[in-house]
């Protein structure tokens, strides 16, 4: 089967090894295992915080993307302020 798709549960890969292949993770697996709920996750997609793929109904996430979330995440650009406007100075 050259090149074409692989399709697996949770997991897509090219199965051409010579492209640049990105791997894709399914969307709710990756939630479940950051311990996110899907209604966090619709409204992630829905405020283009992370970027997914649908493949016939089901959505998926490339691995470079969540490298890229984990990146912007960890630079602070998702921090929010939750203190009320009555605490703030």
């Amino acid at each position: 089967m050259a090149g074409g798709w692989h399709i697996l549960p949770d997991v897509v890969c090219a199965m051409n090894p010579t492209e640049n292949t990105t791997k894709l993770i399914s969307f709710n697996k990756w939630l479940a295992d950051m311990g996110i709920t899907d209604t966090t996750g619709w409204r992630w997609r829905k405020r283009g915080i992370i970027k997914t793929v649908n493949i016939y109904g089901r959505l998926y996430v490339s691995t470079d993307v969540v490298t890229e979330f984990y990146r912007r995440a960890e630079a602070g650009e998702f921090a929010k302020n939750n203190c009320p406007k009555r605490c703030r100075s």
